[in-house]
C-alpha cells in the first residue's frame, strides 16, 4: 500500500514504512483524470531526485538546480529512504543569504 503526501504540484508517494518511493507531477494527474483505471503505481516516477537530510545547503541548491524544480524531498540517507519533509529553494536561498551576511559581518568587525 502506498500513500501520499502532496506539495503543491506534486504528490510525494511513501510506502508503509515511510520510505520514499517517488513522486507524481500535479500534471500527470490532471492527465488521468478521465482515466478511471489510472493508479499513483502507473504515475509515479521512481527515479526521482532527493536530497539526503546530512547534506549541505550547497549540495541541496545544486540538486534543486539540477532537477529544474523549486523543491525537493527530503530523505534520511541514501541507504534510509525515510521521507523526513522537503526542502525547496526559497529556503536554500534564505540561508545562503543568511550565511553571506554573517560573513559579511565577521569581516567588518575585524
Amino acid at each position: 500500500r502506498q500513500r501520499q503526501m502532496c506539495i503543491r504540484d506534486r504528490v510525494y508517494v511513501i510506502d508503509d514504512d515511510g520510505l520514499f518511493a517517488g513522486v507524481v507531477a500535479g500534471s500527470d494527474l490532471s492527465e488521468s483524470n478521465g482515466n478511471g483505471t489510472a493508479t499513483i503505481a502507473d504515475l509515479v516516477h521512481s527515479s526521482a531526485s532527493v536530497v539526503v537530510a546530512s547534506d549541505t545547503v550547497e549540495n541541496a541548491v545544486r540538486a534543486i538546480l539540477a532537477a529544474g524544480t523549486n523543491r525537493l524531498p527530503v530523505v534520511r540517507s541514501t541507504d534510509d529512504q525515510f521521507l523526513m519533509g522537503t526542502v525547496a529553494a526559497v529556503d536554500l536561498l534564505r540561508a545562503v543569504n543568511m550565511a553571506l551576511l554573517n560573513a559579511d559581518a565577521e569581516v567588518k568587525i575585524r
